[in-house]
C-alpha cells in the first residue's frame, strides 16, 4: 500500500486499523517495507543482470515521489522512477536523478538496441545501440 498505492506511512496505519482492526506503528510499518527490500534484493539483482543481456530493451524514466521515505533522501529532491523492459523482465529502480550517470548505472554494459525517447540521458549509447521511441 505505501508503495504500490503511494500511501503515507500515517494512511496506512489508519487503513489497517479501519479495515483490519490492527494497530501498527509508524516505525513499524517502516521496518516491514525495510525487511521485504532485503527479502528482495537478491531476485532484484538478477533482473537487473539478466536485463543486460537481450537484444533489445525499453528505457523510460518519469517523475516519483517517495517523500524520503528510505531515509536516503535528506534533501527531499525529485525522485525519478526508472524503468528497463524485456520480452520476459522489467526492473523499475527508483532514483534521485534522472542523469546520464544514472542511466548508465541502470545500463552497466549493455549489449542492446535501448529504446526510448529523445531525452539526453540516453546520448551515451552508440547510434547503433539506440532506437527512438
Amino acid at each position: 500500500m505505501s508503495g504500490r498505492h503511494h500511501q503515507s506511512h500515517g494512511l496506512l496505519q489508519a487503513f489497517l486499523r479501519d479495515v483490519f482492526a490492527e494497530s501498527i506503528s509508524v516505525g513499524a510499518i517502516n521496518r516491514l517495507r525495510r525487511e521485504v527490500k532485503a527479502a528482495l534484493a537478491a531476485p532484484v539483482s538478477e533482473a537487473k543482470a539478466y536485463l543486460q543481456q537481450p537484444p533489445v530493451i525499453g528505457s523510460d524514466e518519469t517523475g516519483f515521489t517517495q517523500h524520503n521515505g528510505e531515509g536516503n533522501n535528506l534533501q527531499r529532491k525529485r525522485d525519478w522512477l526508472w524503468v528497463l523492459v524485456s520480452p520476459l523482465v522489467t526492473v523499475f529502480d527508483i532514483a534521485l536523478s534522472r542523469s546520464q550517470l544514472t542511466a548508465q548505472q541502470l545500463m552497466v554494459r549493455p549489449l542492446a538496441v535501448v529504446t526510448a525517447d529523445r531525452y539526453g540521458a540516453y546520448n551515451w549509447l552508440p547510434v547503433e545501440q539506440s532506437q527512438v521511441c
